[in-house]
């Protein structure tokens, strides 16, 4: 009985025991789960298992205090002392490490901010109520430049979606740049030239002089008679004459001879010699549209610059140099070449055989306009004009009255047979003999068609 009695008291001992400090196991418990494989069960160098979890809970307090401490002091309402004792959880108005709650996290960021801006505003108040007094002596620092941002630079660019630009006058070059590459209509650029005068005109740079130029003579083909046309020609011409050539760069000096091009004789001698000089100069730099554009004035205007002429050939025979050049380049090379009676036979022979198995990459007015310059300058090519007259019977229906009487007359004059290529297009004008009348050409042109299809009458050649 008495061993029965020991052994029921020693049991709720025991549970009194457990019951009394459960913290104290469940410490054993977290610590084994968290460090019982690294520091042997859990246990602190100090011997206690839980004593290794509240000394880095104590140690993560007191740095965490002493990275705040600066910043409670400036903006709490406590000190360091206070700080220390910040651990004790009676305290409301302190967090889980002693700090303020209204001095942490995003309120915390928020009031360093305001405090911030309130001390910013308050010197610049303070700075202009200093300058705006009287009698105040002015220091070196206040006229110091001060740092600009990456925004203001950006800004000043024009490249921001702020709404504000910084203020430029009208008669700055890049807004009056940008008035003449806006100008979609005669009248707008004539207005843009007309508001500028000569003294104006004058402080342009050279891009905005050649850019108005091109433009002008662009949209004025038909109007050149005008006389607001003629005085905004005046203007520019003058200042043309006035600059030398050499200060517009490789894109400025080719819209020049090609804007005294299409104005055709309206312009002086002085100044056409003057652009040609400089271009003859770096025709060799000019790229594929240039040099189209320079041959091509040229020939419209009669400048038989035989130097320009040679070495704008000698750059199309180069090795694969023909695939910078458009179908467009190439026929107005050969065109200008033709209206100036120059024939480069190397330059010919080279476009000849690279557009011929190309022939679908032209336009009905470059294939009538490529025909006739091959028979002005009287160069047959056998290859070529057997490409030529197998394709372009299935082109007759695109092209117009004139480029039909041009392939006629150059295929009358080349003397190259094709019985397939004549039917077709004796067939074709056939249908067209009241535009022949009305043109004043249906004789001249009965009697082409009659002289081309006798000529190809003997031809063996295989038809399509």
């Amino acid at each position: 009985e008495e061993e029965e009695d020991g052994e029921g008291w020693e049991q709720p001992t025991q549970q009194a025991r457990a019951a009394a400090s459960p913290r104290e196991d469940d410490d054993d418990d977290r610590g084994a789960r968290r460090g019982g494989g690294r520091r042997g069960g859990g246990q602190d160098r100090s011997g206690g298992r839980s004593g290794y979890y509240d000394l880095q809970v104590q140690r993560h307090r007191s740095q965490q205090q002493e990275y705040d401490l600066e910043d409670i002091d400036k903006y709490g309402d406590f000190t360091a002392e206070d700080a220390a004792v910040g651990n004790n959880e009676d305290q409301q108005d302190t967090d889980y490490y002693g700090r303020k709650r209204d001095a942490t996290s995003r309120t915390h960021t928020f009031n360093k901010f305001v405090r911030g801006y309130n001390e910013r505003r308050d010197l610049r108040e303070d700075g202009e109520k200093q300058r705006t007094q009287p009698g105040q002596p002015q220091k070196a620092e206040d006229f110091q430049p001060r740092p600009v941002s990456k925004r203001e630079l950006l800004s000043m660019r024009g490249k921001t979606k702020s709404r504000w630009r910084p203020y430029r006058p009208d008669s700055s070059p890049d807004l009056v740049q940008g008035r003449i590459l806006g100008a979609r209509t005669l009248q707008e650029l004539l207005d843009e030239i007309a508001v500028h005068s000569e003294k104006d005109v004058q402080e342009w740079p050279p891009v905005c002089v050649a850019t108005a130029f091109h433009r002008l003579a662009k949209l004025s083909r038909s109007n050149h008679h005008l006389n607001s046309v003629a005085v905004a020609r005046r203007k520019m011409m003058s200042e043309l004459l006035r600059r030398g050539a050499d200060e517009y760069d490789d894109i400025g000096l080719v819209s020049i001879v090609w804007a005294l091009g299409r104005f055709k004789a309206l312009y002086s001698q002085n100044l056409v010699d003057k652009f040609m000089n400089e271009t003859l100069l770096r025709i060799d730099d000019l790229d594929a549209q240039a040099i189209a554009n320079v041959v091509w004035s040229m020939g419209r205007n009669g400048w038989n610059n035989t130097e320009i002429l040679e070495r704008a050939g000698d750059a199309m025979t180069e090795p694969d140099s023909l695939f910078d050049f458009t179908s467009q380049h190439i026929t107005n090379i050969v065109y200008g070449m033709a209206r100036l009676d120059f024939r480069h036979d190397r330059m010919l022979r080279c476009v000849a055989e690279f557009t011929a198995p190309r022939l679908r990459q032209f336009k009905a007015q470059e294939l009538a306009n490529m025909i006739y310059a091959m028979s002005k300058l009287r160069y047959r090519h056998r290859g070529f004009l057997d490409s030529f007259c197998n394709y372009v019977p299935l082109r007759f229906k695109w092209m117009s009255p004139q480029n039909l009487e041009n392939t006629l007359l150059a295929m009358r004059s080349l003397r190259h047979p094709h019985k397939y290529f004549a039917n077709a297009l004796a067939q074709h004008l056939q249908g067209m003999t009241q535009i022949w009348r009305d043109r004043k050409t249906l004789s001249q042109t009965i009697r082409w068609t009659e002289e081309l299809v006798g000529l190809s009458s003997d031809d063996r050649s295989p038809g399509r």
